[in-house]
């Protein structure tokens, strides 16, 4: 038999006592567990401890880690050792920062002690945002280079997309405040007859970097999460695109079509434009993070046109000259409202940790707190 073959077996059969011990190694702490539990259910608490550490050192699953220490938690409260119920409990949340006490069936001692923490994420990051939404345009103040009481304008809503990012502050278990940014495209359509026969149209493209930011209230529920909000949206204009055409019905040459698939419409629009925002959706837990899906609603609270750039102002170049000359058209006072579709992917920061005395609602006695008071 050759060095080289009796190397190999040597190897193989090391591989296979290696194998065969982990394999017995889980076996036998499965059996540690039962023996544990069964010692505790009749009595016998003091052994416990040192029954459990090797396998919880290794050999336990993560699931048996749990289902250990909570074992180890029951076992010093009835051995009256709260420092470690304490650390025991601890150990589970840092686990399973999601692990929840049965107010009903669970030991009461149990659930007192777990009163005790708190696993609220201090910050939970919306590592994406994605979604649709429609846009519809609020007349402030109507302008029209002919009688605008015979003219037929009509403005349709037109179908945009937004995706970005952001984060959540964590208050507590309901309350957070939320900060986003988001690349946000809006669409709309405006059509107008004039003089009985003419018909012009216009489709606006507007791309803004929004910033909103809300508070928010979650309802914590066993399967989802549903939450409602409110706050603000400021955004920045990023460029305004424009596609015109105008057809003029004459009775003698029959129609006579003017189009033009781009226009810089920016001159026209306001660089920063506000909105409140309200909003309703839900969340569902996959593993420790989140998949959510909201409705927002968002009205504009500022008119979007530059005023001083309405009409003519003697330039070639000036998109309002075109369109007025060209088009027979002139911007109205106008706000936008948009309705949104968002889905996202939140991941929460967890940090376990044990609440100290007169932490609940400090932050909030601190926000509300009169500037006066001393």
């Amino acid at each position: 038999m050759s060095r080289l073959l009796v190397f190999r077996m040597g190897i193989t059969y090391a591989l296979w006592i290696m194998t065969m011990s982990r394999c017995w190694a889980i076996k036998n702490c499965s059996d540690v567990l039962t023996e544990a539990q069964n010692n505790y259910d009749a009595g016998k608490m003091y052994g416990i401890p040192t029954l459990l550490e090797p396998c919880i050192a290794s050999g336990f699953t993560k699931n048996e880690k749990v289902r250990a220490y909570r074992l180890l938690t029951m076992t010093y409260l009835i051995l009256e050792n709260p420092d470690k119920a304490d650390e025991s409990y601890l150990k589970i949340l840092k686990l399973d920062p999601e692990y929840k006490v049965g107010e009903e069936e669970d030991p009461i001692e149990l659930v007192y002690i777990s009163r005790k923490f708190k696993t609220t994420p201090i910050l939970s990051l919306n590592y994406g945002k994605i979604g649709a939404n429609l846009t519809y345009v609020d007349i402030i103040n109507n302008y029209g280079v002919g009688n605008r009481v015979d003219s037929e304008e009509r403005y349709s809503s037109g179908l945009g997309f937004q995706f970005g990012a952001g984060l959540e502050i964590n208050l507590n278990n309901h309350m957070s405040i939320g900060f986003e940014a988001l690349y946000d495209q809006k669409r709309y359509r405006f059509e107008n007859r004039l003089f009985n026969r003419d018909v012009m149209t216009l489709s606006e493209t507007l791309s803004f970097i929004s910033f909103p930011m809300y508070f928010k209230y979650t309802i914590d529920r066993k399967h989802h999460q549903p939450f409602f909000y409110a706050g603000l949206n400021t955004s920045m204009l990023l460029s305004s695109r424009g596609n015109a055409a105008y057809i003029n019905r004459s009775l003698a040459t029959g129609e006579l079509p003017v189009t033009d698939s781009d226009i810089d419409m920016g001159p026209l629009r306001k660089s920063i434009g506000n909105a409140l925002l309200f909003g309703i959706g839900t969340r569902y837990r996959i593993g420790y993070s989140y998949i959510s899906a909201e409705l927002r609603y968002q009205i504009g609270q500022n008119n979007l046109l530059q005023t001083d750039r309405q009409y003519d102002d003697g330039s070639t170049d000036d998109p309002a000259n075109e369109l007025l000359y060209r088009y027979a058209f002139v911007s109205d006072d106008f706000s936008i409202n948009s309705a949104l579709v968002l889905f996202g992917f939140t991941k929460p920061l967890y940090r376990a940790r044990k609440i100290e005395k007169g932490e609940t609602g400090r932050f909030l006695k601190r926000l509300f707190r009169s500037k006066n008071k001393k």
